[in-house]
């Protein structure tokens, strides 16, 4: 049986809605036939394409027709394209200054990390292991230790606000970085890491 198919005629190939993962009948939103990469021509996906995300991991291969690594999102997209999220990062958002300001916090206190991304793209934006935080020397910004990943504070994970296109999360610090700085990294979904150095006293 033919799988894992987005046909925009509601009757060609003989398949039917919803059966072995197909679509049919519904705007494939795709871009025109285009070099994005690889041996031949492709149809790029867009960002609202009903194709994303929509194939098993099991049924596909680990890279699509350009080469690139599938699957980019919750499952694989239909199709010899896998889109790759681009997030438009504006810079963190008050209290946190972008560096090269080295930001001042209490040891122990909780701190509102905030950005924006240009829309909401839901709560699962964060790469694995993120956001983390790693001890760095205080005079050049060096690593010293191991990266930790974050704690919330109590509820506080990761939250939307759409009025404001504002992501927010809850970095709870730990009494025992006092007198020391540590680097604050936000790596996300697709392949970017943001920096914002502290001390704490």
């Amino acid at each position: 049986a033919s799988r894992n198919n987005l046909v925009e005629g509601a009757k060609l190939c003989g398949l039917t809605d919803g059966v072995n993962g197909n679509i049919v009948g519904l705007d494939p939103q795709i871009g025109p036939l285009h070099n994005n990469g690889g041996p031949t021509e492709t149809h790029a996906l867009l960002a609202g394409s009903p194709a994303l995300d929509r194939a098993s991991a099991a049924d596909c291969p680990s890279t699509d027709q350009r080469g690139e690594a599938r699957p980019q999102g919750a499952g694989c997209d239909i199709g010899a394209y896998e889109f790759k999220m681009t997030y438009a990062w504006s810079g963190f958002k008050k209290p946190i200054d972008k560096l090269p300001t080295v930001n001042s916090a209490k040891a122990g206190s909780a701190v509102p990390v905030k950005f924006s991304l240009g829309g909401n793209y839901g709560l699962n934006i964060f790469a694995a292991g993120s956001p983390a935080s790693q001890k760095i020397a205080c005079d050049s910004a060096a690593p010293l230790d191991e990266i930790e990943q974050t704690a919330a504070a109590g509820a506080s994970g990761l939250q939307y606000d759409a009025a404001s296109d504002t992501y927010s999360y809850v970095w709870k610090t730990d009494k025992a970085w006092a007198g020391s700085c540590r680097q604050l990294a936000v790596a996300l979904a697709d392949g970017t890491v943001h920096t914002a150095d502290f001390k704490f006293k």
